[in-house]
């Protein structure tokens, strides 16, 4: 087994142990009478929707491309290998972060939906939602043709937050402050943050 398809399977060991965290933190969360029927719920979303998106999922999201929209669906499909890792490794990578994006909205539903409506909201997110993004990106859709790279960790959230959120909201409460001070006042996003600059002093301070 080459290193990459260890490293693979490492962080699909890992991603699925955010099962039985959403499970943990869900129980909590709910009285607990229910806690019995959300812990079933995490259950069956993982087991459904592995076997779904196994049997149909995985085809339209990296099956043979159809107008840069949608993989072609066949059938328990699957290449030999992709990106040089085999095809066993990456379908249970792909697998756990399906099930995972159908029970992460579980606990906004816990105590408010009946059990066969989860599980058909389970199904329609690993079979259609799930894998039709994610070809877009990874299989050779119209994003991926556009150039666009889908990173899954937080950086590029953090700094979406930070431009889009934190910047003019900075603006807006210390700009009027200080420009009637005679400061000119310029504010960037880092990957560490915001960084404030006051042309008027040069001082800079990271929040």
């Amino acid at each position: 087994m080459s290193i990459d398809s260890m490293w693979v399977l490492i962080a699909t060991c890992l991603v699925m142990f955010m099962q039985a965290g959403f499970a943990l933190v869900e129980v909590g969360f709910t009285r607990s009478k229910n806690a019995a029927n959300i812990l079933m719920k995490n259950l069956m979303d993982f087991s459904v929707g592995s076997l779904a998106f196994w049997a149909l999922g995985y085809s339209i999201m990296f099956g043979e491309d159809i107008a840069g929209f949608i993989g072609s669906v066949t059938l328990f499909y699957g290449p030999e290998t992709i990106d040089g890792i085999p095809e066993i490794t990456k379908l249970m990578f792909q697998t756990v972060f399906a099930a995972t994006a159908a029970t992460i909205v579980s606990g906004a539903m816990a105590e408010r939906t009946r059990f066969g409506a989860y599980l058909i909201y389970s199904l329609v997110i690993t079979l259609v939602i799930y894998p039709i993004s994610g070809h877009w990106t990874w299989g050779g859709g119209w994003l991926s043709e556009m150039g666009y790279v889908k990173d899954l960790g937080a950086r590029p959230m953090a700094r979406l937050i930070q431009e889009q959120i934190k910047k003019p909201l900075a603006e807006k409460l210390l700009f009027g402050e200080l420009a009637d001070r005679g400061g000119q006042v310029r504010i960037t996003a880092g990957d560490d943050g915001l960084v404030l600059t006051v042309d008027a002093s040069e001082a800079e301070a990271t929040c």
